[in-house]
């Protein structure tokens, strides 16, 4: 804080509760005001990657389960697939304000043309790994809401930029 300038900037390195008074004068005549400032504690950003092979998964437009793939093909394997992603160790706590939420994909291949996904959550606290048996994807119970994501062309094989990260969950 420098009380010289006509402009003047406070920060605060830690959360609580301040109290700032300007006072002016000419002089003669002086005046003050107090103003009071909360800062409140910005938590670190909490980033996760999928941890075992049976967190990710990818069930075929025939129910058909794959685990074991090094990459997850958006859509389009052979035919229209559904893709399921799991986030073990996620502890948020009660009453935590989520301000952001996105999935940060990385391009394993150039890919030109147009898909349309719809990304859901499933309805469980815990949701258990995916498995192998059949429809194991389809068959979970999911939320009514849906957020759209139409991804445009990825550029170059390793970009994980704003093309490769979904909308706002």
């Amino acid at each position: 804080l420098n009380a010289n300038l006509v402009d003047t900037q406070a920060s605060f390195a830690t959360a609580g509760v301040y109290v700032l008074r300007l006072t002016v004068g000419d002089g003669r005549l002086s005046t003050s005001d107090p103003v009071q400032i909360t800062v409140q504690a910005v938590a670190a950003p909490l980033e996760r990657r999928v941890a075992s092979s049976s967190d990710d998964a990818e069930e075929s437009s025939t129910g058909s389960m794959n685990l074991t793939s090094i990459n997850l093909d958006l859509v389009f394997n052979g035919s229209n697939q559904t893709v399921g992603l799991r986030f073990s160790s996620l502890a948020i706590p009660p009453g935590a304000t989520v301000t952001r939420a996105y999935i940060q994909f990385t391009a394993r291949k150039v890919d030109h043309g147009s898909a349309s996904l719809d990304i859901k959550g499933q309805t469980a606290d815990n949701p258990a790994t995916f498995t192998g048996t059949a429809g194991n994807l389809s068959g979970r119970s999911l939320t009514t809401t849906a957020v759209s994501w139409s991804p445009p062309d990825w550029g170059k094989i390793g970009d994980a930029l704003a093309a490769q990260q979904t909308p706002e969950l």
